[in-house]
């Protein structure tokens, strides 16, 4: 009975890893034709099969939601989208290890300097962060594994469940002047999150209608969060990439009395190569151009990737260009 018992585990979990095997595979696969899903695996496939890549964007859903990656194109940026919705920068080092292996020369870590501020969270639970949290001795993050974490396919589709998923055809018609591809959405009528073949996103919502105020005050940057920034960038620049940090914007000024410049300073003596930083931290966008109070509406995007496309451009032509002009119109309302 023991024997048939024991028989019986080892073939239910072949059976199980023959299946998230070819699971794993077919979404791959899918993936590199354009059909992603909102992962690390199936993004990185998505950008591995692209033929010419010279930036990787990485970030959470604030990244893939308003980076808007045919404008950068259009003017002269060929960037990938690498956003990642729901997975943040403590998860970053296990997402880098596949993400650099792409053939292009430069990596942009795009974050928010309330991420800078607030204390890390737990990592994505998989078998990668298990081994890593207990060399960490972090018993707290330890205690949060379920069994069925250590199963590929639970990362590998993070929203499978949550809301409706709409095809392409129930939203043809909806951007009739954006030129990229749907690959699908999910969400419900009062929010939707689309997503697009080229790796981009875009939030859908019935808009923000007043600014918010900051309701938090933070102080200096704790030494844990600053050293794991540095990791971040020294894992970057190791992989012989050019290394970009990319304050991005918010819907609001968390931070007005934030002295980038002292900041800058510091960072540049921690590291063995120099990094190059934007700060887009302190932009004053009004609220017609978001679409909830993290992520930018289509119009947004449209001026926000103009004003990143001409930062990127500066740095890529190692100029000092004038960005002001794109700086002043995403601070205004167009009418």
């Amino acid at each position: 009975m023991n024997k048939q018992l024991i028989a019986f585990f080892f073939g239910s979990l072949l059976l199980i890893a023959l299946f998230e095997a070819a699971a794993l595979n077919y979404l791959t696969r899918k993936s590199a034709l354009g059909q992603w899903f909102e992962s690390p695996r199936s993004k990185n496939a998505l950008l591995q099969a692209r033929k010419e890549t010279e930036l990787v964007i990485l970030g959470t859903s604030t990244t893939q939601n308003n980076i808007n990656t045919s404008v950068l194109n259009e003017l002269g940026i060929r960037a990938f989208n690498f956003g990642l919705p729901g997975i943040y920068w403590q998860d970053y080092p296990f997402v880098l290890e596949d993400l650099l292996k792409f053939k292009g020369k430069a990596v942009a870590l795009s974050i928010s300097l309330k991420t800078l501020h607030v204390d890390q969270q737990c990592p994505l639970r998989h078998w990668e962060s298990f081994f890593h949290l207990l060399s960490e001795k972090r018993w707290d993050c330890l205690s949060e594994f379920r069994a069925v974490d250590f199963l590929p396919l639970s990362v590998e589709l993070p929203f499978l469940g949550e809301g409706k998923v709409y095809s392409r055809e129930e939203l043809r018609g909806i951007f009739p002047s954006d030129t990229r591809i749907i690959n699908y959405a999910r969400g419900n009528n009062d929010r939707k999150v689309v997503t697009f073949t080229n790796g981009d996103g875009l939030v859908l919502t019935r808009g923000v209608t007043e600014t918010l105020v900051p309701t938090e005050v933070f102080g200096k940057i704790p030494e844990r969060n600053l050293q794991h920034l540095v990791n971040l960038l020294e894992q970057i620049s190791s992989a012989d990439k050019d290394v970009i940090l990319i304050l991005e914007a918010r819907s609001l000024i968390e931070f007005p009395d934030f002295d980038h410049v002292t900041f800058a300073e510091g960072l540049q003596k921690r590291l063995k190569r120099p990094v190059r930083i934007i700060f887009n931290h302190d932009l004053r966008i009004p609220p017609p151009y978001w679409a909830d109070f993290s992520h930018m509406n289509y119009q947004g995007t449209l001026l926000y990737g103009q004003l990143l496309a001409c930062q990127l451009m500066n740095l890529k032509l190692d100029k000092s260009g004038n960005c002001d002009r794109h700086r002043q119109r995403i601070q205004s309302v167009i009418k």
